[in-house]
C-alpha cells in the first residue's frame, strides 16, 4: 500500500493516546490503593470511636439507672428527715413544758423523744449524703468519659476527611481514565476506518489499473500485477513482468497516447531493440 501521511497521523495519535491512557490507568490504580489505604485507617478509627462510644453509653445508662433508682428515695429521705425534725422540736418544746410544771417523768420522755426523733432525722441526712456521694461519683466518672470519646471523634473526623479527599481524587482519576480510553478508542476506531478506506481505494484504482491492462493487451498473467505512470501528452504507461517487482529488470512495457495508439510495446524480457511499435 502506498504511502498515507493522515495514516501516519493517525497512528502517531493513537500511540500518543495509547501511552496516555495507560499513564491515566496507572495514575487511578494509584488513586484507588490510596483511597483504600486510608479507608482501612478510616474504619479503624469508626470503630474505635464506636467502642468508646458503647462505654460512654453504658456509663450514661447506668448513670440514668442510678438516678431514677436513688431519685424517690432521696425524696422520700427528705420527707423523712423533715418530719423527725418537726417532731424532734415538737417534742423539745413538750419536754420544756412538762420541765416547767416540774412533770419530771413527762419531761424525761418528751426529752427521750426528741432525741429519738434527732436521730431518726440525723440517720435520713447521712443515707441522703451517701446517696448523693454515690449519684456524684458515677456522674463525675462519666463526665471523665468525654474527653476520650471527643478524641477518637476528632480522629475519626479527620480520617475521614483524609479519606473523603482521596475518594474524590479516585473519582477525579477514573473520569480522566476514561476519557483517555474513549480518545484512544477513538484513534483505534479512525485507524481502523481510514486503512479500511485505502483498501478500498486502493483496491479501485487496482480494478482501474487492470481495466487499462485489459484495454492495451496485457496477457492475463500480469494483470493483477502491473505498474502504471502517465507520461507526457497523456501517454500511458504500463510496466509489467519485471524481477522482483511489475517494472523491476526486464520488465514489458506498453505506452498509449491519448489517442488509443501505441506508441510503444515490449514484452517482458525482450530487448529494446526488438520492440514493438504500432
Amino acid at each position: 500500500m502506498a504511502y498515507d501521511a493522515e495514516l501516519d497521523r493517525i497512528k502517531a495519535a493513537q500511540e500518543s493516546a495509547f501511552s496516555r491512557k495507560q499513564s491515566m490507568d496507572a495514575k487511578q490504580q494509584a488513586a484507588w490503593e490510596k483511597k483504600t489505604a486510608t479507608g482501612e485507617v478510616m474504619n479503624r478509627a469508626f470503630e474505635e470511636k464506636q467502642r468508646v462510644y458503647r462505654v460512654q453509653e453504658k456509663s450514661w445508662q447506668n448513670l440514668m439507672c442510678l438516678r431514677n433508682s436513688e431519685g424517690p428515695r432521696i425524696e422520700e429521705l427528705k420527707a423523712q428527715q423533715e418530719r423527725a425534725s418537726k417532731s424532734a422540736a415538737s417534742a423539745f418544746d413538750n419536754a420544756a413544758s412538762a420541765h416547767a410544771r416540774h412533770d419530771k417523768a413527762a419531761a424525761a420522755s418528751y426529752a427521750a423523744q426528741a432525741e429519738a426523733s434527732k436521730a431518726e432525722a440525723q440517720s435520713c441526712a447521712n443515707e441522703q449524703r451517701a446517696i448523693t456521694s454515690r449519684l456524684n461519683e458515677a456522674t463525675d466518672q462519666h463526665k471523665a468519659l468525654k474527653p476520650a470519646f471527643d478524641q477518637v471523634k476528632n480522629v475519626f473526623n479527620a480520617a475521614k476527611r483524609d479519606y473523603d479527599q482521596d475518594k474524590a481524587i479516585h473519582e477525579q482519576t477514573q473520569v480522566e481514565f476514561k476519557k483517555a480510553k474513549a480518545d484512544f478508542d477513538n484513534t483505534v476506531r479512525a485507524f481502523k476506518n481510514r486503512l479500511e478506506a485505502l483498501k478500498t481505494s486502493a483496491g479501485r484504482r487496482n480494478e482501474g489499473k487492470r481495466m487499462i491492462a485489459e484495454k492495451l493487451g496485457v496477457p492475463d498473467q500480469y494483470l493483477d500485477n502491473t505498474h502504471m505512470s502517465i507520461g507526457p501528452l497523456d501517454t500511458v504507461n504500463i510496466h509489467f513482468g519485471g524481477i522482483g517487482k511489475p517494472n523491476g529488470p526486464g520488465c514489458g512495457h506498453y505506452a498509449m497516447n491519448s489517442s488509443g495508439e501505441f506508441t510503444h510495446k515490449r514484452e517482458p524480457f525482450i530487448p529494446n531493440d526488438e520492440t514493438i511499435t504500432e
